[in-house]
């Protein structure tokens, strides 16, 4: 059984009409701009939902702010306001409870306060 090979130029010929050669350019061209244009549509759509957060952030602080101001709520209660408003979106809170007004706070040297109760 007799095999065979495609015929065999020089590297220098290949190379010559694949730098001269259109064949397939424009499937080279529609690739390189679909990922542009998909890269530029996934960083707005990400800051929009930045912005989005940010604001939603703000209204409800300022929500939980007037409620303090005309004593709607305590400190307490406002603080847990906060926590279960943005919780849907940010997912439960994490961190410890914030100090209360008027306890005092033990610095540590890592950036990091405590109260001692």
């Amino acid at each position: 059984m007799r095999t065979f090979s495609p015929r065999r130029r020089p590297a220098r010929r290949n190379l010559r009409a694949f730098a001269h050669g259109t064949r397939g350019s424009i499937s080279v061209e529609y690739a390189l701009w679909t990922t542009m244009f998909g890269v530029a549509f996934t960083l707005i759509a990400d800051l929009t939902s930045v912005f989005t957060a940010n604001t939603e952030m703000w209204h409800v602080g300022q929500d939980a702010a007037r409620r303090l101001s005309v004593a709607e709520m305590g400190v307490q209660e406002a603080e847990s306001f906060v926590r279960d408003a943005l919780a849907p979106r940010f997912g439960p809170s994490r961190r410890p409870p914030l100090p209360r007004f008027g306890a005092p706070v033990i610095r540590n040297g890592t950036g990091l306060a405590r109260t001692p109760f």
